[in-house]
């Protein structure tokens, strides 16, 4: 959870394990080689005087061009920190934002 920027290639990289191809590797190597030379880098937390809770959530409407199926997601914000994320691609296909 101290790596937010490298998230959204992450999640992007899983949703293609179950058949690499070659430039899913070549991607997959980039995000390690970029972590090996940012060892210290990190998110630094400082006391709060007061306990804040904020919490976002969206979900899109069949966004993904490969399947059209909708992702959802959510993140949490104690005293404005991001401690927690959850980004997720539904099983079903959407006919409308309210059913996504």
């Amino acid at each position: 959870m101290t790596r937010p920027e490298i998230a959204f290639t992450v999640n992007n990289l899983r949703q293609f394990l179950q058949a690499p191809m070659t430039a899913h590797w070549a991607a997959c190597k980039r995000v390690l080689r970029y972590l090996q030379g940012i060892p210290f880098h990190g998110l630094w937390f400082k006391p709060a005087s007061s306990l804040h809770l904020e919490r976002f959530s969206d979900t899109d409407w069949a966004s993904c061009v490969d399947d059209r199926h909708s992702t959802t997601g959510y993140c949490v914000y104690p005293c404005g920190y991001l401690i927690n994320w959850c980004s997720k691609k539904l099983q079903v296909i959407a006919r409308s934002s309210t059913e996504a």
